[in-house]
């Protein structure tokens, strides 16, 4: 009689397979580059300036559309400094039919002539990384600027105007977690329909900030929080929250229907690992190493088979929240 775990383990096998055979899965986390205008200290990627051997965004995105990438969310660094970069992607995507389902962004660069494009081609979202409802908060779990907050609430206000769909995104940590409440009302506030909430990655910078790290008590209160926000908003906010203690026997997509590539080129099952160099699973002008990404699999790093969300069971994204600190 084959198990739950024996099963998904032949499901991913066979998957693996196909992205083998393909190379790449129709959905692409893509990173233009790196640089970013503010140092979180909690951001999940290591502080780098450059990648040696970049390849050129006209090659870059030819060869994914090549290998059979539909659908592109674009990250960084922060991707409106990318200029020239950002405007060939989405000019690109409009001219193949290739769909743009979110740009990331922390919301301090407003290019009108990029929002202007951004309207024209179409996007699932754009998702400003906040963090924070007040500038207080913003200037402990962001950066400590003066004004920096009450910039991205300006260029949010402008960017809700537009009409392109806005969400706002929370990642909890000890600082925050007391405006977690507040910072739904404040996307009410700002005509915003979808929010997000996440925990920290321990991972690139997020390693360095273990203080912030919830026990599994307070993740236990928080995660109540947002339900009761969820059932108080439903309807007018879209709140995500993906619970890591709901049992389903799935797969998450990292590395099966979805991969992160960065500029250049190498490939990596989820953006979460883009910061891990032994995570990296091929290149785009190489082979993916399909073999070692059975092996994560089957370890647990990066795929478990007892949840069917993609960021809540694997051990990497939830190190933060672990019974030890459970106090």
């Amino acid at each position: 009689m084959t198990t739950n775990l024996e099963g998904n383990k032949q499901i991913f096998r066979l998957l693996s397979d196909v992205l083998a055979e393909t190379r790449i899965p129709p959905y692409v986390e893509l990173y233009v580059g790196l640089i970013c205008n503010i140092r979180c200290p909690y951001c999940y990627l290591p502080y780098k300036k450059r990648l040696a051997n970049e390849i050129a965004i006209e090659e870059l995105i030819k060869k994914l559309h090549s290998m059979g990438m539909r659908n592109v969310e674009i990250l960084g660094g922060e991707p409106f400094l990318y200029r020239s970069k950002l405007l060939y992607i989405i000019d690109y995507a409009r001219k193949h039919d290739i769909k743009i389902s979110a740009i990331s962004s922390n919301g301090l660069v407003y290019d009108k002539y990029i929002i202007d494009k951004i309207k024209e081609v179409g996007i699932g979202y754009l998702q400003i990384s906040l963090d924070a409802a007040t500038s207080k908060t913003y200037k402990i779990v962001r950066a400590p600027n003066d004004g920096l907050f009450e910039k991205a609430l300006d260029n949010i206000k402008r960017l809700v105007s537009t009409g392109i769909p806005i969400s706002l995104s929370f990642v909890i940590m000890k600082p925050n977690m007391g405006e977690i409440s507040s910072f739904v009302h404040m996307a009410k506030s700002l005509d915003v329909h979808r929010v997000s909430f996440g925990t920290v990655a321990p991972v690139g910078e997020g390693a360095n900030v273990q203080k912030w790290f919830l026990t599994q008590k307070e993740y236990e209160t928080v995660k109540s929080e947002i339900n009761n926000l969820k059932k108080q908003f439903d309807g007018d906010i879209k709140i995500i929250f993906n619970e890591s203690n709901e049992v389903h026997g799935g797969l998450c997509d990292a590395g099966i229907s979805k991969v992160a590539v960065l500029p250049n080129g190498d490939i990596y099952p989820c953006g979460l690992f883009v910061g891990i160099p032994s995570f990296k699973i091929g290149n785009i002008y190489g082979e993916v190493d399909k073999e070692k990404l059975i092996t994560m699999f089957e370890q647990e790093n990066i795929n478990s088979n007892k949840y069917w969300e993609r960021c809540v069971a694997c051990k990497i994204s939830v190190g933060g929240v672990n019974d030890r600190n459970a106090k």
